[in-house]
């Protein structure tokens, strides 16, 4: 996948107020390009990219899809995680009956 900001930010903000964890914009409108070998897929699509970190993980949630990616950023190795939102999950009944409350997170 390659992003090509089309504008590019990077105040982070915090997401708590203990500052636990912060979330930044990078790239707050960009074009995306999507090409896989197998299976022979491509793509592209405006998109954004965004980076967040903090000593504590964010609830998950049974709405969202995430996949861990190995990469590169400036010609260094970093893993990045890509996350979308599962509209048809999102979309029944079970799942919005469920929003108004907290999900705990499993215990480790």
């Amino acid at each position: 996948m390659r992003v090509y900001p089309c504008a590019v930010a990077g105040q982070p903000h915090r997401l708590d107020q203990a500052g636990h964890h912060c979330w930044a914009p990078i790239a707050p409108f960009a074009r995306g390009e999507v090409k896989l070998d197998r299976p022979s897929l491509h793509w592209s699509g405006s998109g954004y990219l965004d980076s967040n970190w903090g000593d504590e993980p964010l609830e998950n949630t049974p709405f969202y899809t995430r996949s861990v990616l190995a990469t590169h950023l400036l010609g260094e190795p970093v893993t990045a995680m890509h996350e979308s939102v599962y509209l048809d999950r999102f979309s029944t009944r079970w799942v919005q009956a469920m929003l108004p409350f907290r999900i705990p997170r499993a215990l480790r």
